[in-house]
C-alpha cells in the first residue's frame, strides 16, 4: 500500500510483536543491507537470473522490469525475500513444489529484497516474505480480508492454498478484473497490523 511507510507486526494471540528485539519475528523484518554485493555472470552480465530451489531468481530491477513486461497470459508471481530466511525457505518449498502443476497459469520468480530497492520501497515491503502478483503487466490485487490488498505477507500454510489463489487470480484476470477475493481460509492467512507513520 502506498501513502506511508508501515511496519508489519503479528496481531494474533500468542504472536510476538516485531518491535521486540531478538525475537524471531523481528529478525525476519526487512532491513536493507548496507552493502549489497553484486553477482555478475561469467561474462560480466550485470543481472544474471540465478536458480534457487529450482526456481529462477531475479537479481536486479532490470530483470524484474523485463519479467513484468514479457510474461503474457499467465500470472506472474514475485516472491520478495531472502534465500536464507526460514520463512522464505518454507514458502520457496511450496512455490517449487507447485510450479509444475501451475505452469499453464503462472510463472514464479524469487526476488532478493536487497537487490531491488525500488520495488521494495514501491510495494512497502517491510516484512518478508511478501508475494506480489501481476497479469499482462498489471498489478493484481487480492482481498485477503486485511487492509493490504497489494501483496501476500508470510508463507502459505499449504500447497493447495497457493494453488487455489493462483487459480482465482488467473480466472479473474482473464475476465479483466484487477482485484479478486482470496479463496484461502482466513485462519490460514497470517495476521498483521499495519502501523502507519507520518500520515
Amino acid at each position: 500500500m502506498r501513502g506511508g511507510a508501515w511496519s508489519a507486526a503479528p496481531s494474533g494471540p500468542g504472536q510476538v510483536p516485531c518491535s521486540l528485539r531478538g525475537s524471531a519475528a523481528a529478525e525476519r523484518r526487512f532491513r536493507p543491507s548496507p552493502r549489497p554485493s553484486p553477482h555478475p555472470g561469467p561474462r560480466g552480465e550485470p543481472c544474471p537470473v540465478r536458480m534457487s530451489f529450482l526456481l529462477p531468481q531475479l537479481t536486479c530491477k532490470k530483470e524484474v522490469d523485463q519479467a513484468i513486461k514479457s510474461v503474457a497470459e499467465k500470472v506472474l508471481v514475485l516472491r520478495f525475500g531472502r534465500d536464507n530466511d526460514p520463512v522464505c525457505l518454507q514458502l520457496d518449498d511450496i512455490l517449487a513444489k507447485t510450479s509444475h502443476d501451475l505452469s499453464k497459469m503462472a510463472v514464479i520468480y524469487l526476488v532478493d529484497v536487497n537487490k531491488v530497492p525500488v520495488y521494495t520501497q514501491y510495494f512497502d515491503i517491510s516484512y518478508i516474505p511478501s508475494t506480489v502478483f501481476f497479469f499482462n503487466g498489471q498489478h493484481m490485487k487480492v482481498d485477503y480480508g486485511s487492509p493490504d490488498h497489494t501483496k501476500f505477507v508470510g508463507s502459505f500454510k499449504t500447497k493447495q492454498d497457493f494453488i487455489d489463489l493462483i487459480e482465482v487470480i488467473y480466472r479473474g484476470a482473464m475476465r479483466g478484473k484487477l482485484i479478486v477475493r482470496s479463496p484461502i481460509d482466513p485462519n490460514n492467512i497470517p495476521k498483521y497490523d499495519l502501523l502507519y507513520q507520518g500520515i
